[in-house]
């Protein structure tokens, strides 16, 4: 049973990292296309860091 929740942590883990990923460059890539919006360019910013953050998880946990 632990090892299902660790595969299941892992595979949400790495579609995190992708859609955080994704979302937070299609928004660069928007605002540089289009100009940026208001709070665009900070979302971006905050979403490519919460995708660094979970890299920066997956092989070290600060909970244990």
């Amino acid at each position: 049973m632990y090892r299902n929740v660790q595969a299941l942590r892992k595979i949400f883990r790495a579609l995190g990292i992708v859609a955080f990923f994704t979302l937070g460059c299609w928004l660069i890539v928007d605002a540089a296309v289009r100009g940026p919006g208001e709070y665009q360019l900070w979302v971006a910013t905050l979403l490519l860091i919460g995708a660094l953050g979970l890299i920066a998880t997956w092989f070290w946990s600060p909970f244990g």
